[in-house]
C-alpha cells in the first residue's frame, strides 16, 4: 500500500496542469430557480482568492426569484499513480472558513464530478459542468465544520473518477437542492438571504489549509520482457 496526496495550483492558465475556483451564477435583479439552476453560463467566476465561496444559493427579497448559485471545481495532478495502480481508497477534503444560512433552508454539501474545458482553468461556460451523482455521503449543514478539514470519503463512482495518468476533475455543490434539483421554499420577506459555505482555496499561504484529496492505493508491478523491456502487469 502507498498513499499519494495531490492539491490544486493556485493560479491558473500558464504552466499550471490544476486549479481551484468556483463558479456563480449571480443576477441581482433575479431568476427563476429554473434558469438560475439550468444556465449552461455562469456570470462569475473566481479562481485566485484565497478564501470564498464553495457553495451557495442567494434568494431575492420581495419575491420568489433567485439572486445567487455557485458551486466550486477542484482539479488535482494524479498522474503519479501510474496506469497499472489500483486505487483502494481516497478521502477529499476542503476546509470550510464560514457558513451563513439566513434564508433557514438548510443546504448540505457534496462531491461530485467535475468536467472544465481545461484542467488548468475555469471560465464561466463551465458552470453546468459539474455532474449529479454523489461521489460521497452529504456533509448536513448543521455537520459542516468551520477552520477545520471537512473529509468526503470517496465511494465507488468517486474512486473511478480518479484518474491514473492524468488530472482528477472532482467539484463541490450543495446536493438537497442544487444536484437534486428541487428548489428550496423561498424564505420571502423584504431581505435578500444568503445561505452558503466559504472555504480555502488554493491560493492560500502554503498547503496547510488547501483542498486535499488523499489516494490509498497499491503501486502497480511490472514484468521485463525476454529483452529487457518493461512490460505493465495488468490492472
Amino acid at each position: 500500500m502507498a498513499t499519494l496526496t495531490v492539491y490544486p495550483e493556485a493560479g491558473s492558465g500558464g504552466s499550471n496542469v490544476s486549479v481551484d475556483a468556483y463558479v456563480r451564477r449571480y443576477n441581482t435583479a433575479g431568476e427563476t430557480w429554473a434558469t438560475i439552476h439550468d444556465s449552461a453560463v455562469a456570470t462569475a467566476v473566481v479562481k485566485d482568492a484565497e478564501t470564498t465561496l464553495f457553495t451557495e444559493i442567494y434568494s431575492k427579497g420581495s419575491s420568489t426569484d433567485w439572486i445567487g448559485l455557485a458551486r466550486s471545481i477542484f482539479t488535482m495532478d494524479t498522474s503519479s499513480l501510474g496506469a497499472s495502480a489500483t486505487v483502494n481508497s481516497a478521502v477529499f477534503s476542503v476546509i470550510p472558513s464560514s457558513k451563513t444560512d439566513n434564508a433557514g433552508i438548510s443546504p448540505d454539501m457534496n462531491v461530485f464530478s467535475s468536467s472544465p474545458a481545461d484542467s488548468n482553468d475555469v471560465v464561466a461556460g463551465d458552470y453546468d459542468s459539474l455532474g449529479t451523482t454523489p461521489f460521497s455521503t452529504a456533509k448536513a449543514y448543521a455537520d459542516i465544520v468551520i477552520a477545520s478539514y471537512n473529509d468526503f470519503t470517496l465511494n465507488a463512482s468517486g474512486l473511478a473518477a480518479i484518474s491514473l495518468t492524468g488530472i482528477t476533475e472532482l467539484g463541490l455543490r450543495n446536493e438537497n437542492y442544487d444536484a437534486d434539483n428541487v428548489e428550496p421554499l423561498h424564505p420571502g420577506g423584504l431581505s435578500n438571504l444568503q445561505s452558503r459555505v466559504l472555504g480555502y482555496f488554493a491560493d492560500s499561504t502554503g498547503t496547510t489549509n488547501d483542498p486535499k484529496l488523499v489516494i490509498d492505493y497499491t503501486p502497480g508491478t511490472s514484468l521485463k520482457d525476454p529483452i529487457g523491456g518493461i512490460i505493465p502487469f495488468p490492472r
